[in-house]
């Protein structure tokens, strides 16, 4: 006969105790190179080594570089410092001790350094009469055709592993010349080599591909009790208003239930996660677990040690 009672017990028990909820969130991952710029401050560096050409394309291809690095990391336009070096006599740009005296005459906490680009032989090709009409000076179009070699080095003053990743390649830039279809080929081949700045701008985005952000869906479990409180806190993180999750969980935190507190405490280790203050997430974590150790904490803590 008392059966009925244990069973309404437990069903007490269990009524009292916490809610999972998983969601889905998209977060930002280091780039296909290994290398993550997330909230760090970023320099262009690139050398000239007295050809006004090769200095002219690497200008251009930092300046692409960085416009693209800024929008992708949200940065504020023009918060990626671009710099001109004159080559140094037999320095290797290989070497840690070199490009940290580069970053630390920039200030920033990542440098990258565009070595002296590699121009090859500039070709033109036939004029062709285009489609659209247009000024007499421009009916004709020509492609030119140059192929180059760049090098790149990053050094991350954060890194733990403390080096410089070197990464080169190859390509050919290929820049369109309008005239009136009567210039000689020596001339259009100075057409192409102003029409250049382009080319080199598009070779730089193209090169930020490699260092932009990766995305993954990831799930994370937010913990909640059947109250009003924790409802809002629950609405507030699914609608990623995560510093009002937090006041709210704040608030939980004056409750006398240690699980409360716990579950509490590793709701704002997971926001403090997800909004990439991974020290903050640690420490809040380490105060969940000593109130009272919960399952979901063990799979966070695994996320915060990659």
């Amino acid at each position: 006969m008392k059966r009925p009672y244990l069973l309404l017990a437990l069903l007490c028990l269990v009524a009292c105790g916490p809610s999972k909820y998983i969601m889905d969130v998209e977060m930002r991952h280091p780039s296909k190179a290994g290398v993550d710029l997330a909230g760090k401050l970023v320099s262009i560096v690139y050398l000239e080594d007295g050809r006004q050409e090769n200095a002219d394309f690497a200008e251009n291809m930092a300046k692409g570089f960085a416009s693209s690095l800024e929008k992708d990391y949200c940065m504020e336009k023009g918060s990626i410092g671009v710099y001109r070096k004159p080559l140094g006599n037999g320095e290797n740009y290989a070497c840690r001790d070199s490009m940290f005296n580069i970053l630390m005459d920039t200030g920033a906490d990542v440098v990258f350094l565009i070595d002296t680009i590699k121009l090859g032989t500039m070709t033109v090709g036939s004029p062709a009469k285009v489609s659209v009409k247009s000024v007499a000076d421009s009916s004709y179009v020509s492609t030119g055709s140059i192929p180059f070699v760049m090098k790149l080095y990053c050094y991350d003053g954060m890194d733990k592993a403390d080096r410089v990743r070197s990464f080169s390649g190859s390509s050919v830039a290929v820049p369109d010349v309008y005239s009136d279809g009567k210039r000689s080929r020596e001339e259009m081949k100075v057409k192409a080599f102003e029409a250049l700045g382009q080319e080199a701008a598009g070779s730089g985005q193209t090169l930020a591909s490699s260092f932009i952000s990766q995305w993954k869906v990831e799930q994370f479990t937010i913990m909640y009790f059947d109250n009003d409180m924790w409802f809002e806190a629950l609405e507030c993180a699914l609608q990623f208003k995560w510093s009002k999750a937090i006041d709210l969980w704040l608030k939980a935190l004056q409750s006398n239930d240690p699980l409360k507190r716990s579950c509490a405490a590793y709701n704002i280790a997971t926001a403090c996660h997800i909004m990439g203050n991974d020290s903050l997430a640690g420490e809040w974590l380490d105060f969940s677990d000593k109130e009272n150790h919960i399952s979901a904490s063990d799979t966070l803590r695994k996320r915060l040690s990659l």
